[in-house]
């Protein structure tokens, strides 16, 4: 019987030390305490909500800017032109070269400014690009909506383009003293009907509704 005794006294004594110490305080006073709550999820659950209420949303308004350029296939048939312009010229002036050599007959007539037929194109390229993209010449309303359109824009932009060529033709040709070769003017006038009978086939072929 007293072994009995002990034996309970024992496992008594083993529960109570594993019991947490929460429940030890508890069974000790004879009231349970009840945890304190969790302060730092209730702060930042309400700062949330106050943040959500102070700053609402931002809608933004995305403004995208209309291109200068929207036809490239205009832009790059008329670069291209122009450089096949620029070499068939130069092309023809060699044969009329090699024409005066072989026979009196024949007047060989060669550009000052525009000899170079890369640095020619480059210049009436420059000088198209820079006059038709002020007159709007890029655009689909100009290059596709009619054959009328497209003249009357290569009129603009290529009366405008000849026109800053032939100034500083006369502008070089008064710093180093010299007189404006004819054939140079001549060959910068050549912007109209290139660009012109390209233009027109571009927009007769691609007319958009």
């Amino acid at each position: 019987m007293v072994a009995l005794w002990r034996l309970l006294v024992a496992v008594q004594a083993c529960a109570a030390f594993v019991q947490p110490p929460l429940l030890r305080s508890a069974s000790r006073s004879g009231a349970f305490v009840q945890p304190p709550p969790l302060r730092s999820a209730s702060r930042s659950g309400a700062g949330v909500a106050a943040l959500s209420r102070a700053a609402p949303p931002r809608t933004g308004t995305v403004v995208a800017a209309e291109p200068a350029v929207e036809d490239q296939v205009a832009l790059g048939g008329d670069v291209a032109c122009l450089f096949l312009y620029s070499y068939t010229q130069r092309l023809i002036d060699s044969i009329f070269a090699l024409a005066a050599m072989a026979t009196d007959s024949v007047t060989a007539d060669e550009m000052d400014f525009f000899s170079d037929p890369s640095f020619g194109a480059a210049m009436l390229a420059a000088a198209w690009l820079a006059a038709a993209t002020t007159q709007g010449g890029f655009r689909f309303a100009s290059t596709r909506n009619g054959v009328t359109n497209a003249l009357v824009t290569v009129a603009r932009g290529g009366g405008l383009a000849l026109t800053l060529v032939i100034a500083a033709l006369y502008a070089r040709s008064a710093a180093l003293g010299l007189v404006v070769c004819p054939q140079d003017v001549g060959f910068a006038a050549g912007i109209l009907p290139i660009i012109g009978a390209w233009r027109y086939v571009l927009a007769e072929t691609t007319d958009l509704p």
